[in-house]
């Protein structure tokens, strides 16, 4: 995917604009898609065109406008909050926990350029405490989108190389969660049948040695990582076949030495 393409005809976001952020309504369709999710067939198709075309939008206000409808696609009860919705799948709560409604209002701050950041650091501080939180982040309607523009976003940021410690901190909280969904039994077919990992093999490509690029290097090899420590035939057999294996002979060169173990 080209990097250029990631930022054409995007609307910059007050919030997000000083560090070259954007978002454009096209991504949502083209990238929940590529996540294995048709956004035209959610009864809360309306909000995805909110998210891109309207400004000032109150996403959570948005969203929990959607919720009855949401509910009763998925055959949930009436009144079932927009945050507990979020993390259902096919009428099923994917994830249980003290914490659940915390975790559902981080992944709704998702929607709002102004939280997004403070919510994906503070959801993948609380990941290794959450091992069903893939599986919402899969399920959860719009999530996947935003996480896949995260990581597109910095394409441009590569090469020449002019990414900041904090955009690398930023995608590489967005890939920390990619690695949940990566780790979980449940999704991780889905998300190499997605070509989700080919997103990340322009960040194992780069060749500058400083850390932030070599953060990102360390990250997207923790997500393939998990894909390949179970020695699926199907797994191995699409690494081979994108030609990852030169990718890596490249980091033997140029990463750190936490990046060649």
């Amino acid at each position: 995917m080209n990097g250029g393409n990631a930022v054409a005809g995007s609307r910059q976001t007050p919030g997000l604009a000083s560090q070259g952020y954007g978002y454009a309504p096209q991504h949502a369709v083209a990238m929940s898609q590529a996540g294995g999710h048709d956004a035209g067939g959610y009864q809360n198709q309306a909000f995805y065109a909110q998210l891109g075309g309207q400004q000032g939008l109150d996403a959570t206000g948005g969203l929990n406008q959607m919720a009855s409808m949401y509910a009763a696609a998925a055959g949930m009860p009436a009144g079932t909050s927009a945050g507990a919705q979020m993390a259902m799948g096919s009428g099923q709560q994917v994830m249980m926990g003290s914490d659940s409604e915390t975790l559902y209002n981080l992944m709704i701050d998702l929607f709002s350029p102004s939280h997004r950041e403070a919510a994906l650091a503070e959801l993948s501080r609380r990941r290794d405490h959450n091992p069903d939180l893939g599986v919402a982040l899969w399920n959860a309607y719009g999530v996947m989108t935003i996480l896949y523009q995260e990581i597109i976003i910095i394409y441009p940021l590569l090469n020449p190389p002019a990414l900041t410690m904090a955009v690398s901190n930023r995608a590489c909280n967005s890939l920390a969660l990619l690695q949940l969904v990566a780790t979980h039994e449940q999704t991780r077919m889905q998300l190499l049948k997605a070509n989700v990992p080919q997103l990340l093999y322009p960040f194992l490509s780069t060749t500058s040695r400083n850390k932030q690029y070599d953060n990102l290097r360390l990250t997207s090899l923790g997500v393939i990582g998990a894909l390949v420590k179970y020695d699926n035939h199907e797994v191995i057999s699409f690494f081979v076949a994108t030609e990852f294996l030169p990718l890596c002979l490249k980091i033997m060169d140029i990463g750190s030495e936490l990046c060649k173990v």
